[in-house]
């Protein structure tokens, strides 16, 4: 998709603005003003950047509020978009978040469809300000961006491994924080020793059956009148019982534990979609009018799950509570008839002294069964998390199978930059490529895109390296035609090596058939440069300034 014609309306139908660009190679946006005292600033707000952003809204850009101030909704923008070979025309007014093409109206998800717009991508070759990182406008990149990256590079099959990669890692992630939260409940046990516990509870549950297994018998052979016979297995009846009874009341009491905690943390999880803005807000960073749509449709949903979620916990915990309450009456009645009889029984002082060693045998064995399963459960989440890291080891491996196939066109990558930074840098300048596979780890992503300028660089070495990876998709991506670099892009570099970088980037674009849109501040360019100076002359397609700003007014 390309944009072959721009015109900037306001509402009452007047033209203010009407550019065309190249079809191929460079088309500039330049900015005929002073050097600001703050070297960090690149622009006197006279409009390049609001016109680099026009172009990205015929892209398919979501509605951005802080750069489309609402004093100008309601103008509207007309394009001409080349798209497999067919001429669109294309028109948006801002402030909406639809678009008509010849004529019928689209919501702007139904557009990108028609156009086959993969904004992700796209992230990739438009630039309305500097990147925070190598390949991402994120300090850390994101799966996303190295994704999309991969996919634009033609290393298609590093972006499918490495979402499932990724995924793995986070279902590991998941399962380790909850051993930490399970394992609160057992201080002093650590990890490595719950399996050994785990073994010796059943070989010492084994051995309290197997005594009380004698004591019973024991118990049995006692000679003794057919009343108190009569005595002795209705207190074995009812100790049984009282046993079981016991047992579940344990675990009505560790399940209510469990969902009280629950509910507390149903209600602290809690975050709307506005206090998410917030976060964005603050941290400065544009949210797309379409993810806030889809986070508030996000949050109702996640109100409904939560709510229901919290409803039924809250409606088990009153059923557990109830369940509690009429088990403790049955104990504690079942106890004390347990008394009335064991009085009877204790009159014999055998049976006495085996009753009592039955009594503290039957505790004993209760005990170890109760830490049996809950340490069963914990062994459950670590025998699953350390599937998933076996797992995560074969992945790599497929991963590691995917890289390799493509070492020919990583060379190819290294060998275009290599000859890129000679043609940038009069002194001496190496550079080295590489998209590098990192060793297996659980947490640590598995790619790393690495590139070093070794030498007399100069100034801005941080950023030509990250103009750099721009070119090099626009030179040998096949799914966009067209790459955006606004005048802050190039802010800090010296303007020797701005110089060369434009001269570069419309070279491969008149090579490769693809547009290269830029805006330019005039004390940024090498003047001293001829060549450059005639390609700025002849494919200059609008000049701001001052007196002559993109809109005629200031918003």
């Amino acid at each position: 998709m390309k944009i072959l014609n721009l015109i900037v309306n306001n509402p009452n139908g007047e033209k203010v603005r009407e550019v065309s660009f190249e079809k191929d190679g460079i088309s500039i946006i330049y900015g005929k003003v002073n050097k600001p005292d703050d070297e960090k600033e690149t622009s006197n707000s006279i409009g390049k950047t609001l016109f680099l952003k026009f172009i990205d809204y015929i892209f398919g850009a979501n509605e951005n509020g802080e750069m489309i101030k609402p004093k100008i909704y309601g103008w509207y923008l007309e394009a001409l978009i080349e798209f497999e070979a067919n001429i669109f025309k294309v028109k948006r007014v801002l402030g909406k978040s639809e678009l008509i093409v010849n004529g019928k109206t689209y919501e702007l998800g139904e557009y990108k469809e028609l156009f086959k717009i993969d904004r992700k991508l796209y992230s990739k070759q438009v630039f309305l300000s500097q990147k925070s990182n190598l390949i991402s406008m994120r300090t850390e990149a994101s799966l996303d961006d190295y994704t999309s990256l991969f996919k634009l590079l033609e290393l298609k099959d590093l972006t499918n491994e490495s979402n499932e990669y990724y995924g793995i890692q986070n279902t590991i992630k998941e399962l380790s924080a909850l051993e930490k939260r399970v394992m609160q409940f057992f201080d002093g046990i650590e990890l490595s020793k719950i399996e050994e516990r785990i073994f010796l509870i059943k070989k010492s549950i084994s051995e309290k059956e197997k005594e009380l297994e004698i004591l019973d018998e024991r118990i049995t052979n006692i000679q003794i009148g057919k009343e108190k016979s009569d005595f002795i297995d209705e207190y074995a009846d009812k100790n049984y019982h009282l046993k079981l009874m016991q047992v579940e009341y344990q675990k009505l009491k560790l399940e209510y534990k469990r969902l009280s905690k629950s509910l507390e943390e149903l209600k602290q999880v809690d975050i709307s979609s506005q206090d998410l803005k917030k976060l964005f807000d603050r941290a400065k960073f544009e949210i797309p009018e379409l993810i806030i749509k889809r986070l508030e449709e996000v949050e109702k949903f996640q109100k409904n799950i939560y709510s229901d979620r919290k409803a039924l916990t809250e409606e088990k915990l009153r059923e557990l509570a109830h369940k509690k309450t009429n088990l403790k009456t049955s104990i504690d009645i079942s106890q004390k008839e347990i008394e009335k009889i064991a009085h009877i029984i204790s009159q014999n002082e055998i049976y006495q002294e085996s009753m009592a060693i039955y009594k503290e045998k039957s505790m004993e064995l209760q005990k170890l069964m109760y830490q049996q399963g809950e340490l069963s459960k914990i062994d459950g989440i670590i025998k699953q998390r350390k599937d998933e890291e076996d797992k995560l080891a074969k992945k790599y491996i497929d991963v590691k199978n995917a890289y390799s196939n493509y070492y020919d066109a990583i060379d190819t990558y290294k060998n275009f930059i290599y000859q890129m930074v000679h043609d940038i840098y009069t002194d001496k300048v190496e550079a080295y490529f590489s998209v590098k596979l990192k060793n297996r780890h659980k947490r640590n992503r598995p790619f790393a895109i690495e590139l070093n300028l070794t030498g007399d660089t100069g100034e801005g070495v941080g950023e030509v390296r990250k103009l750099l990876i721009d070119l090099l998709v626009l030179r040998y991506n096949k799914l966009l035609e067209i790459l955006i670099q606004d005048s802050s892009c190039f802010s800090g570099i010296d303007n020797r090596q701005v110089s060369n970088l434009i001269k570069i980037g419309h070279n491969i674009g008149k090579k490769s058939g693809k547009q290269y849109i830029i805006s330019i501040n005039d004390y940024q360019l090498n003047k001293k440069d001829i060549e450059l100076m005639k390609l700025i002359s002849a494919y200059t397609k609008i000049e701001l300034d001052e007196n002559d700003k993109l809109l005629k007014f200031d918003f």
